[in-house]
């Protein structure tokens, strides 16, 4: 059994005055990065449907002009 008052072996001490600030803000920041990135892949996503439609529609209307038959 382990005393109440011993560390774990191992353990790695840590400073009080930065106790909880450096990994606080790096949790912040990986947050931060996954909405960022969430965003992203949304935007590229839009983009990629967006594109895709206007060259469905340029094909279209490229198309539409060798059925014609010209009258005189």
């Amino acid at each position: 059994m382990r005393n109440e008052g011993q560390k774990p072996q191992g353990a790695v001490p840590r400073s009080g005055r930065n106790n909880g600030i450096i990994p606080t803000s790096f949790r912040a920041l990986s947050s931060y990065l996954k909405i960022v990135s969430s965003g992203a892949s949304s935007v590229a996503s839009t983009v990629r449907s967006a594109a895709s439609a206007a060259s469905a529609i340029v094909e279209r209307e490229s198309d539409a002009g060798h059925d014609q038959v010209l009258l005189k």
